[in-house]
């Protein structure tokens, strides 16, 4: 094997490497992110998260988020999706900013809950 083939392959195994702990040190801080950024009353759940690197895309599959209404005058809001895709994601701003940038937020095949509260009788 000839001295240049070897480096060739050397820079290959270092390179997927690198792309490989790259990509687990992004998902670490998405999920470190959104149990520090999403408030107790909303529920943020998720089955799967991929991420593409090259193309800053971020996809979370079967979806669910749940409010339980401290912010609205609703007891409920719910909704799922099949997948919550995001891109133009800024890993830069992420990693180095601790903030967040969003360039296209699409929900696939959504579905929206909404309970409102019965009226108090007592607050006429």
């Amino acid at each position: 094997m000839s001295k240049i083939l070897k480096w060739l392959v050397v820079i290959l195994i270092f390179s997927i490497g690198g792309y490989m702990l790259a990509e687990w040190k992004m998902k670490h801080e998405i999920i470190s992110f959104l149990e520090r950024k999403v408030p107790d009353h909303i529920n943020f759940s998720y089955d799967k998260l991929s991420i593409n690197l090259l193309e800053g895309n971020i996809a979370f599959s079967d979806v669910a988020v749940v409010s339980l209404g401290k912010q609205t005058s609703s007891c409920e809001i719910r909704v799922n999706a099949n997948e919550l895709s995001i891109e133009g994601f800024s890993y830069w701003k992420i990693l180095f900013q601790k903030s967040v940038y969003i360039k296209t937020l699409t929900l696939s095949t959504p579905h929206l809950h909404f309970k409102t509260c019965p009226k108090d009788p007592n607050n006429v």
